[in-house]
């Protein structure tokens, strides 16, 4: 029987990265479930294939602590997913900087860093491996009142590629996807209001918004031998959200 991989999601207690544990336990893996609120994935524990992981990854020292803990458990990741992320809804000059900093510390920063210290644990053990970063469409377009949050992804694509290009020869995959408008935690306000649901449905090609299923199964995709060939892609998943607006 085939060893079962080891996989990290970060931001693993809601949305996105709550459906990706929930999809890669039921294929088989053991899955590593970080997050500083642990309330729901806490449903998790009667499978001994999960493990939780409570952290800040704000905090440096927290972040930079994750991977040697995980060596030491003999979680040793074959994929890591940067999933972790919070944005801000405030004008530019309204903004403090100590949100800007939190917004790219958690979207940015804990995603370089588990990134790096993955690889390093891959290289350290001659092992090949493969990082999955959520990016955003808000990383390839402007959006009102997001500029921490529309910085942030910008540069989570960008760190991808630089990612891909020096990690590539040590057969360290890296790629990012940059979901639409999904249905989540962080975004259901917006279905509390029947003109923005419109606005919404408007501005998608497929005149519908996403699932977070819409986005684990490209997850699925680019962690399976199927995705060997890729790296330093970042593929979008928006509907028809980046294709065009209508005048």
């Amino acid at each position: 029987m085939a060893k079962k991989k080891n996989i990290i999601i970060t931001g693993a207690n809601s949305g996105i990265g709550f459906a990706a544990v929930k999809q890669f336990l039921a294929d088989g893996f053991r899955v590593v479930g970080v997050d500083i609120q642990t309330n729901k994935m806490s449903e998790f524990i009667v499978n001994s294939d999960f493990h939780m992981a409570e952290a800040d990854l704000s905090d440096v020292q927290q972040a930079e602590s994750l991977m040697p803990k995980l060596e030491q458990s003999q979680l040793i990741p074959d994929i890591l997913i940067n999933a972790a992320g919070i944005r801000e809804i405030t004008p530019v000059l309204e903004l403090s900087a100590e949100s800007f900093k939190k917004v790219i510390d958690i979207n940015l920063t804990a995603a370089f860093i588990l990134s790096r210290d993955a690889a390093r644990l891959w290289s350290k053990l001659e092992k090949q491996g493969c990082v999955i970063n959520i990016a955003s469409v808000s990383g390839l377009m402007a959006e009102p009142a997001r500029a921490a949050y529309v910085s942030s992804k910008h540069a989570v694509i960008g760190l991808t590629k630089q990612l891909a290009m020096e990690f590539g020869s040590k057969g360290i995959r890296v790629n990012s996807i940059s979901p639409g408008v999904i249905q989540t935690e962080l975004t259901e306000e917006y279905f509390q209001d029947d003109e923005m649901v419109q606005l919404i449905k408007d501005n998608h090609a497929l005149h519908t918004w996403g699932q977070p299923n819409d986005i684990v199964s490209c997850m699925k995709y680019l962690a399976s031998d199927d995705a060997h060939f890729i790296t330093g892609s970042n593929f979008v998943i928006d509907g028809g959200w980046t294709a065009g607006k209508k005048l």
